[in-house]
Order: structure tokens, then sequence, then C-alpha cells
């Protein structure tokens, strides 16, 4: 797996508070057969970047079923919840 992670400095005159956005997409889980370290590695770069929102654009699961049947999804998902 590829993480890469760049910085970008927007500004706007519609606000003037900052705040940071953490982007992942591509994860493709699939359930069983899937290394959970994937989701290890993004916790800790989420954690590292402290962002104040987390989105998650898309191609994140092959298999909508995996979801009902991992409880590993679902502490990642849990996880990222705590961080943002």
């Amino acid at each position: 797996m590829k993480i890469r992670v760049s910085e970008y400095n927007l500004k706007s005159s519609k606000s003037g508070n900052s705040f940071n956005i953490a982007l992942f997409s591509d994860i493709h889980y699939s359930g069983l057969n899937f290394n959970i370290n994937k989701l290890n590695i993004i916790v800790q770069e989420l954690e590292e970047a402290r962002p104040d929102f987390i989105c998650i654009p898309g191609d994140f699961l092959d298999d909508a079923k995996a979801i009902d049947e991992s409880i590993e999804f679902n502490d990642f998902l849990f996880r990222c919840s705590a961080i943002a």
C-alpha cells in the first residue's frame, strides 16, 4: 500500500478560521482476506496529522457485505471518528 501525504494551504475571504482536512481513498476493503495493517497505518497517519475533518471520497469498499462481517472494519471507523 502506498500512502502519499500532501499539504496544501488554501485561503478564502469567506472564512477567517483555519482548519485541517484529511482525505483518504481507494482502500478497497474486502473483508476476510484484507490486510488489517493497512487500516492501522491509516489511523497512525491520521493521528499524526491531527485533522479537524476526515473525508473518505470513494473506493472504500470492494464488498458492502464485508462491513457487517468485520469487527476490524467497524473498529477502524470508530478509531477515525475519535481523531476528528
